[in-house]
């Protein structure tokens, strides 16, 4: 029994190896390939074979593509911010691109000494950028204006005002610079270093250092002018907004603090008490004049009311702020997706997937309700809101006009019958048995008929002595 059963066994093993080797001989020699993957119909793709939105890919979300423009260089792009009406764009080949953010048209280049380790601020008039160990200045055209050697190292992005450009420095220093041609003015020295970009106000400069303390020094000679203390480092960029300071620190608080000199911190707090958001806080907030828009280190996204500091609605998986536009908050989440967010309660409307890699950089834009989208080879595209189209309204005021003439004919037709039952009391009297229901029936469209039945009951004792 065991030696058939071993038998049937063997058997079987090959019939089944004989049948595998058949099928492999059927289908070819050689290893066997998985099966390809089903090709996808790339809808967004250009001439050139890369990715760009259209306008079928936003119209459905209520957004509307406003200008698609390429850079045209054979560079690659290692930075790409908003500041002011610029969109700036630094490529690895120490070329700095200045492109209008209303248009998408490149404006001017210029060629830096190194590699910008931090983001540059403007004014009216030019464009500063610290490039390692110097200060570089570019007017609107495209021109550097100047160059100032540092003897310290920078440690943030730097601010400007109408007389001076002041730059983070690592030894804790904030040192002013005359903007018109880059001599050394003063300085003013915190207790810690100050990594965050600093904030101009009407007359103080706001600086926040890792020590957690607020400086507000003049801005006439960098004297300090008051300070507040928050409980965490500040390493996120202080943010002025229309006579507001707003402070996002590591200590997961929110600070709204008054542009004025003040002695106590009651005074110097805009809101009864600091916005807790539960973990550090390293993002510049996003202020609007109704809210104020922060990302913490769990990348939560809180919405708070500007003017009294209350919650308004809360979102998780956020990575940061895009836009505020109209109607809705765009968000970032994900590193490719783009969320619409309802203003005042929240309510995600829609949430689309941008294609992963496409794009390098989903720029925060402070200035506007424009969303712009940056390939790594520097195209750009803008894209908003939809607009209300001035034509629409156009028609309908049309059918207005057409409806009005015809309750206008109407009327008119009203005083035809007047005068019919003015003919009527002619015939009454002189048929008065076969004419009485014609005046009950000119009652009813006339009240002013309504004198011509008194006189038929006075018509009905005269046939009474006819016979």
């Amino acid at each position: 029994m065991r030696k058939s059963s071993l038998t049937v066994i063997l058997l079987a093993a090959m019939i089944v190896l004989w049948g595998c080797q058949g099928s492999q001989g059927a289908m070819g020699s050689g290893p066997v390939r998985p099966a390809a993957a089903p090709v996808k119909v790339a809808t967004n793709m250009d001439a050139e074979g890369g990715y760009r939105l259209h306008d079928q890919d936003v119209e459905d979300l209520g957004l509307e593509i406003v200008w698609t423009q390429k850079l045209y260089v054979n560079e690659k792009l290692v930075d790409a911010y908003v500041l002011g009406d610029l969109i700036i764009m630094e490529t690895n080949a120490l070329h700095l691109y200045g492109v209008d953010r209303n248009t998408g048209i490149t404006k001017w280049m210029v060629e830096l000494p190194s590699r910008c380790d931090f983001r540059g601020c403007e004014d009216e008039d030019q464009v500063y950028v610290p490039c390692r160990n110097t200060l570089v200045a570019i007017d609107k055209r495209g021109f550097i204006t100047w160059r100032k050697f540092l003897k310290f190292a920078p440690a943030g992005s730097p601010v400007a005002d109408d007389m001076h450009v002041y730059l983070p420095c690592f030894d804790g220093a904030v040192r002013a610079f005359l903007k018109d041609a880059g001599y050394f003015a003063w300085q003013y020295t915190t207790n810690g270093i100050v990594e965050a970009k600093p904030a101009v106000g009407s007359k103080l400069v706001y600086a926040g250092g890792t020590d957690g303390w607020v400086y507000a020094m003049s801005t006439e000679k960098l004297d300090l002018s008051w300070k507040f203390q928050t409980y965490g480092p500040i390493r996120a960029d202080v943010v002025f907004n229309k006579r507001r300071v707003f402070v996002s620190s590591t200590d997961g608080s929110l600070y709204n603090l008054v542009d004025m000199p003040q002695t106590t911190r009651e005074q110097q707090l805009d809101w009864n008490r600091p916005y807790a958001t539960g973990a550090p806080i390293e993002k510049p907030p996003y202020v609007t004049d109704a809210m104020v828009l922060v990302v913490n280190k769990n990348n939560v996204c809180h919405a708070v009311d500007r003017r009294n500091g209350t919650p308004l609605w809360i979102l998780p998986d956020v990575d940061k702020v895009l836009t505020v536009g109209r109607l809705n908050t765009y968000l970032l989440r994900g590193g490719s997706n783009i969320v619409a967010v309802d203003n005042k309660t929240g309510v995600v409307h829609w949430m689309r997937n941008i294609r992963p890699g496409a794009f390098a950089f989903f720029l925060v834009n402070p200035m506007d309700d424009k969303i712009y989208l940056v390939k790594a080879d520097g195209e750009t595209q803008a894209i908003r809101e939809q607009r209300l189209t001035t034509g629409a309204p156009a028609p309908a005021p049309a059918p207005k006009p057409a409806t009005t003439p015809a309750p206008a004919p109407a009327p008119e037709a009203t005083p035809a019958p007047a005068p019919a039952p003015e003919a009527t009391p002619a015939p009454a009297p002189e048929a008065t048995p076969a004419p009485t229901p014609a005046p009950e029936a000119t009652p009813a469209p006339a009240p002013e008929a309504t004198p011509a039945p008194t006189p038929a009951p006075e018509a009905a004792p005269a046939p009474a002595p006819a016979p």
